[in-house]
């Protein structure tokens, strides 16, 4: 028997503008309640940034209770203490407390190896060249929310002989 899920595609514009809405008082809480200085929330992954790891326990039990009462829970799996330094996995990239973002190294092995079968496809009449101007485009237009420029020219004109 197949049970089928009900709700909202994810991707779809309704699901983000309901996830704004309904953790909107998460939101609150983080700026008001907690007064945290650092605080990230993009959808359902949200990032707090604290001076000690005391700090951050403590908040981290408040917004599980805060959670709670909107009758949602944290996954065990992606909460964690990390230190700021080492970088933080974040919606694709990998955060830092002094403000730097990188692109994940898997998004660029990922993009590069797709990068190539797409070229050696429209070299090969299999892919139309619009398709890979598109691809481009579009992980060109992702990876330019990071500290990427060298990395873009790196990948981009290596691939067109030029690097």
């Amino acid at each position: 028997m197949t049970v089928r899920k009900r709700g909202l595609p994810i991707g779809n514009l309704t699901s983000q503008f309901f996830a704004n809405v309904y953790l909107n008082p998460l939101d609150q809480f983080a700026k008001h309640g907690l007064r945290a200085r650092g605080y990230v929330r993009y959808m359902d992954d949200f990032l707090l940034f604290g001076d000690s790891r005391c700090q951050l326990r403590a908040w981290g039990q408040a917004v599980k209770d805060k959670l709670g009462e909107l009758l949602l829970k944290v996954h065990p799996d992606k909460y964690r203490l990390v230190p700021t330094w080492a970088g933080v996995d974040f919606v694709g990239f990998v955060v830092f407390g002094d403000g730097r973002i990188r692109v994940r190294s898997s998004s660029v092995r990922r993009f590069d190896r797709r990068f190539r079968r797409m070229l050696w496809e429209v070299g090969g009449g299999v892919r139309r060249a619009s398709e890979l101007t598109a691809s481009v485009g579009a992980s060109r237009a992702h990876a330019e929310h990071a500290q990427s420029y060298g990395l873009r020219r790196a990948v981009l004109c290596q691939r067109r002989g030029k690097g």
